[in-house]
């Protein structure tokens, strides 16, 4: 644990070396909002991890963003069908630099989580869900998957945004085509989001 520390920490001083195509901030203050993007297992395509950041400073230009190194996710986080989204971020939360303000897991492997929906009118709690993303409400850290978006790089910067604004205390809402929509067990308010309301980025800043 206290070796992933230190190379997450050795990578925010090196990151104007890195080889990443993506022209991460290098340089920040202590005041300023930093935000940490995690590649977990193998990670995910170049294309998908431009356009979270391109989406994120889009929509917060004021943030800064830093990319740390590729990390293997422990052995307590797997299930054995899936990696368990709160272990996750119990981990992100332990290896999260004091500099940094925010983190965020990206990855191809298949996440779940514990969720209660209702199916013909009734709750039915399924242990093992498998879900696109989850993010502390409010918190520091969140992750996100691409597992079930077939390549779909838009389904999945609009759900790193999505989980990011948890994270600032931001809960569903019902604004039309907003991604902040509740899916309800399903993807299908993120791929028809096509915008963020003006409320709930609002909201959003207060979060900061």
């Amino acid at each position: 644990m206290k070796k992933n520390i230190l190379i997450i920490l050795m990578s925010l001083l090196i990151l104007s070396c890195s080889e990443s195509k993506i022209n991460f901030n290098s340089t920040f203050k202590n005041s300023e909002t930093i935000v940490l993007i995690m590649e977990l297992n193998k990670g995910v395509s170049e294309q998908e991890l431009t356009s979270c950041y391109n989406f994120l400073q889009d929509n917060f230009p004021e943030i800064k963003i830093l990319k740390g190194p590729k990390l293997k996710l422990p052995s307590n986080c797997y299930n054995g069908k899936r990696y368990r989204a709160d272990s996750i971020l119990k981990y992100l939360d332990r290896i999260k630099p004091d500099s940094v303000t925010k983190v965020i897991g990206i990855t191809s492997s298949d996440i779940s989580s514990t969720r209660t929906l209702i199916k013909d009118g009734k709750k039915v709690t399924y242990q093992d869900y498998g879900i696109l993303g989850l993010g502390r409400k409010p918190g520091t850290v969140s992750v996100v998957s691409n597992f079930r978006m077939k390549g779909n790089t838009e389904t999945f910067s609009k759900t790193f945004l999505h989980e990011f604004m948890h994270t600032l205390g931001l809960k569903h809402c019902n604004h039309e085509k907003c991604i902040m929509q509740d899916g309800k067990g399903s993807a299908k308010n993120i791929r028809e989001a096509n915008h963020v309301s003006k409320e709930c980025i609002a909201k959003a800043m207060k979060g900061f």
